[in-house]
């Protein structure tokens, strides 16, 4: 997938969608003091390990302090990011650092891919939650949500 189509994905995600949801990855992508991973960590990673990958999506292999310095996260941080992230299916590891045959000073290769399109359905307008016409929010646009005029 080319990288700024993966980056529009993240970006168009609500933090409710069920990629940022811990279900399937157990304990894999839990920082050392057990807290859990925020929608916006995950996402300041993604958007990291983009500017690493080549135009096409492939060959991101940062490093995870380096991809910490960039994402102005703690190494660990970074390391659960990218488990969280593999797990859901938007990285897949196509070269593991440091593993059989595999020098241990290089870094894990990365492409970013597309998970189940299933788990990307956009919420339809019907169900997405609408403020109330004099909330005071003004007039704002999300693609999930209905332009102001369609409210009314």
């Amino acid at each position: 997938m080319l990288r700024g189509e993966w980056e529009r994905l993240i970006r168009a995600l609500p933090a409710a969608s069920p990629l940022f949801a811990h279900d399937l990855c157990g304990r894999r992508c839990h920082r050392k003091d057990g807290t859990r991973l925020a929608p916006s960590t995950i996402c300041g990673v993604c958007y990291a390990l983009a500017t690493f990958a080549s135009n096409d999506g492939t060959t991101a292999h940062p490093g995870s302090a380096r991809l910490g310095l960039a994402a102005k996260r703690h190494r660990g941080t970074v390391i659960a990011c990218l488990g969280h992230l593999e797990t859901v299916g938007l990285i897949v590891a196509t070269l593991r650092g440091s593993s059989a045959g595999v020098p241990r000073w290089m870094a894990t290769e990365y492409h970013l891919s597309v998970p189940d399109l299933g788990v990307l359905a956009p919420v339809p307008l019907a169900a997405a939650p609408m403020p109330a016409a004099g909330d005071g929010q003004g007039s704002w646009f999300h693609p999930h949500h209905a332009p102001a005029v369609a409210r009314q």
